[in-house]
C-alpha cells in the first residue's frame, strides 16, 4: 500500500492511531499529510514512535523521531500539538540512564549484570518513545 495514498474518504476518522509505524515510512511528511486527509476536523492523529530501538528491518527502517523533529512533522502537516512527549515507561535502574534497548530484550544473566552495575550506578540502557498526540484544525 502506497504511504501517500490510503483508500480511505477524506475525514473519514475520529481518530488515528499508528504506533511503530512512522520509523517504516520512507517519507513521513507526505504519509502525516495523508493522516491528516482521513482524519475528520477537530479529530486526533496519535502516534507513538521507538526513538532509541535498534535497526529492524520489516521490510525497511528509516527515522528516528525526536520531538523537534516531530514537530516539524505536525508544522508542516497543520496540525496542532497536544502531547509531543519523549519518554520512557521502563523502570529507572540507576542514577544514570541513557537511551537504548529495553532490558526486555536481553536474558536473565545479562539482566541480573545490569543491575548489579546500576545498583553501583552505571549508565543504564532504557528504550524511549517518542508519544504524540496533535489535532486536525476545523
Amino acid at each position: 500500500l502506497n504511504e501517500s495514498e490510503y483508500p480511505i474518504a477524506d475525514g473519514h476518522y475520529d481518530v488515528v492511531l499508528a504506533a511503530n509505524v512512522l520509523e517504516h515510512v520512507r517519507k513521513p511528511w507526505i504519509w502525516m499529510r495523508e493522516l491528516v486527509r482521513v482524519v475528520r476536523p477537530g479529530g486526533l492523529i496519535v502516534t507513538v514512535n521507538p526513538v532509541s530501538w535498534p535497526y529492524h528491518e520489516a521490510p525497511i527502517d528509516c527515522w528516528r523521531v525526536f520531538p523537534e523533529g516531530m514537530q516539524a512533522l505536525l508544522d508542516d502537516a497543520g496540525l496542532q500539538k497536544v502531547v509531543n512527549r519523549f519518554e520512557s515507561h521502563e523502570p529507572l535502574r540507576s542514577r544514570r540512564d541513557t537511551p537504548g534497548r529495553s532490558i526486555s530484550a536481553y536474558g536473565w544473566k545479562h539482566r541480573l549484570v545490569d543491575g548489579l552495575l546500576g545498583a553501583i550506578g552505571y549508565p543504564q540502557e532504557r528504550a524511549y518513545d517518542l508519544i504524540t498526540v496533535a489535532r486536525r484544525p476545523g
